[in-house]
């Protein structure tokens, strides 16, 4: 049996999950003990003269763009890893990007800078996505507030209201 030991990183496994049959595979691969054996039975694999497991010491980091701790898969694979929800606020990703690297475009990080507290779930390729609006759009700031935020008419709505400090009371909000 053939042992393999380098680093596993899988990204998007979210997919994996739609595939019953990757369930047992992520979970032995997640098991807690240093030594770990994979295996499947799979005509595939056969076909493909892939061995039915293999052994590893591997040390393996899942990446998921979605975790629902409710799922009885997803709450096993949560009990034999060390989970960390990495989820950094609008303000956090624009910081980083602005710090310098590959995004140099200061208009579109000072149009962008000006909308942060209407971005809800922020991704650096929105960045991306609104410099080539600018590209090539004249109105290109009234379509990249949707970019942004797809909801823009009510979310920022909402936040306005809550940021108004002319309300006296809660209820008078």
């Amino acid at each position: 049996m053939e042992r393999i030991n380098e680093p596993i990183i899988v990204d998007d496994c979210d997919i994996l999950f739609s595939d019953k049959a990757c369930t047992p595979l992520l979970k032995s691969l997640l098991e807690t003990r240093e030594k770990k054996r994979v295996s499947w039975l799979t005509l595939a694999a056969t076909r493909a003269g892939l061995p039915q497991d293999f052994e590893t010491e591997s040390r393996v980091v899942l990446i998921f763009n979605k975790w629902d701790s409710n799922d009885a898969n997803m709450k096993a694979i949560e009990d034999r890893c060390n989970y960390y929800h990495f989820c950094p606020s609008a303000q956090e990703v624009h910081k980083h990007l602005s710090e310098g690297g590959w995004f140099n475009d200061s208009i579109v990080i000072s149009y962008i800078e000006t909308q942060l507290k209407y971005i809800p779930h922020p991704s650096l390729r929105n960045y991306e996505h609104v410099r080539e609006l600018r590209d090539n759009f004249k109105d290109w700031k009234d379509k990249a507030k949707y970019i942004l935020c797809p909801e823009w008419d009510s979310y920022a709505v909402v936040v306005d209201l809550l940021g108004d400090a002319s309300f006296k009371t809660e209820a008078d909000r």
